[in-house]
This record gives C-alpha cells, sequence and structure tokens, in this order.
C-alpha cells in the first residue's frame, strides 16, 4: 500500500509546514492559523487565496501577505493554477 505511506509522508510534511506557518504568524499577532485555513478553503485557485490574502492583510510592498503565501503553497496542490 504504497498511498498510505505517501500520505503519512504528506501529514509529516504539512505538519512541518503549518510550524512554519505559526513561525510567520508569531512575527504578527493580527494574523491567525483559523483565518488563513478559512481563506484557503473559501477559495477554488492560488490566484484567489493570493487576493484575499492580499485584501486581509494589506502592507505598501505586500510583503507581509507574501510571505504567508510562500509559506501556504505547497499545500495547495489541490488547487488550480500554477
Amino acid at each position: 500500500r504504497p498511498t498510505a505511506k505517501k500520505s503519512s509522508k504528506t501529514k509529516i510534511s504539512s505538519f512541518r509546514r503549518v510550524e512554519k506557518l505559526q513561525a510567520v504568524i508569531k512575527e504578527d499577532e493580527e494574523v491567525t492559523v483559523e483565518e488563513i485555513l478559512k481563506i484557503v478553503q473559501q477559495y477554488k485557485t492560488k490566484q484567489g487565496i493570493m487576493n484575499a490574502l492580499m485584501k486581509k492583510y494589506p502592507s505598501a510592498d505586500n510583503k507581509k501577505s507574501s510571505k504567508i503565501y510562500k509559506t501556504i503553497k505547497p499545500l495547495l496542490s489541490d488547487k488550480k493554477g500554477s
């Protein structure tokens, strides 16, 4: 059952990404994991998620939303877009 091994690796890998996400969030108190997960579940495309992050966490150069997006991007393999 190779798929079981793959999902196990994915869970471990996802857990590490969540840890990275939490590290990014610790830098900014107004960002929560729950809000980000809600955005990811709400939108069907990667571009929609990025737009929502930019709208939710505005900054002059969009560094905050870009940093969050880069952290969660590997978790978005099931979303449309490249």
